[in-house]
């Protein structure tokens, strides 16, 4: 709990984005938040300084921006921030990137995401000691859905080398078979 009373909704017109924020909206309201406004941007503009003026005269606690890093996610806390936006920001995993960071440096301190994970350096047991080598045998510091997209290909090479075969019919059984 952030202990926001308000929120206003904005998403990039994307459909993930706009499921999103309904989702997120929805939610808001069941809790007991009040949604004082709630639109999409546009994703290909250079400035937002009309949304953030709006946004500012709202007087949201907080912002809720569902929407995906290349459709100016920077752009629009940029604007907002500028002239002073003291509220909280939170927006969904699409968010959860470090792109977004080096592009606002300090704008991106006190920016809240939902994400379905844990990050590296808090995991235990096994999931600790994927860490540790993936970070030792790449060199990277794995993103937010590394290790889900390496189990997805380690399990799509698995079903490959069971099959060897162009059988998709078979691959999918082999995938679905593994443990």
């Amino acid at each position: 709990d952030l202990g926001a009373k308000t929120v206003y909704v904005i998403n990039d017109n994307d459909s993930y984005s706009r499921t999103i924020a309904q989702i997120f909206e929805t939610r808001a309201k069941a809790i007991g938040l009040e949604v004082v406004g709630s639109e999409a941007y546009d994703p290909t503009a250079d400035e937002y300084s009309e949304l953030a003026e709006r946004i500012i005269a709202s007087d949201a606690d907080l912002l809720y921006i569902a929407g995906l890093i290349p459709n100016h996610v920077d752009f629009v806390i940029r604007d907002l921030r500028g002239p002073g936006y003291q509220g909280m920001i939170m927006g969904p995993d699409s968010i959860y990137a470090d792109d977004l960071i080096e592009s606002l440096g300090p704008l991106s301190e006190g920016i809240y995401t939902t994400f379905g994970g844990v990050p590296g350096p808090l995991l235990e047991g096994d999931g600790a000691r994927w860490y540790t080598e993936f970070k030792e045998s790449t060199g990277f510091e794995p993103g937010g859905y590394t290790a889900f997209n390496y189990e997805a290909v380690s399990a799509a090479l698995a079903g490959f080398e069971q099959v060897c075969t162009k059988d998709r019919s078979a691959i999918r059984e082999a995938v679905m078979g593994l443990e």
